[in-house]
């Protein structure tokens, strides 16, 4: 379960942030994950009540936003949209898209008090 150790991370990032800015309390986060990721928005609330207990963000709320997988064919170089990694291009058919977006997790932004 990835899920697990990207939150520990989204959390460390968030504590780090807190003792620079001073701020006290995380009030939500917004979370990009992409389509192509594999990260399941169901596991990733589930970790994150492990642990975020004891933390800046203990009593946060989570938002996520899902970003469509994306490609650039080589063959007809058309942009094309990708629903699982290794599907085809979209205007050709052409196999060996190049994933341009979809596969990113980050943190989009914070709302703190």
């Amino acid at each position: 379960m990835h899920e697990l150790s990207i939150m520990e991370n989204v959390v460390q990032l968030i504590e780090d942030s807190a003792a620079k800015e001073g701020f006290q309390r995380v009030v939500k986060i917004v979370l990009e994950i992409g389509e192509l990721s594999h990260v399941e928005t169901s596991a990733m609330d589930f970790c994150f009540s492990a642990v975020a207990k004891g933390t800046v963000v203990e009593n946060a709320t989570l938002e996520y936003l899902s970003i469509p997988g994306a490609g650039q064919c080589p063959h007809c170089r058309q942009a094309t949209p990708l629903h699982q990694l290794y599907d085809p291009c979209a205007h050709c058919g052409g196999f060996g898209v190049q994933v341009t977006a979809g596969m990113e997790v980050r943190v989009r932004g914070v709302e703190v008090e």
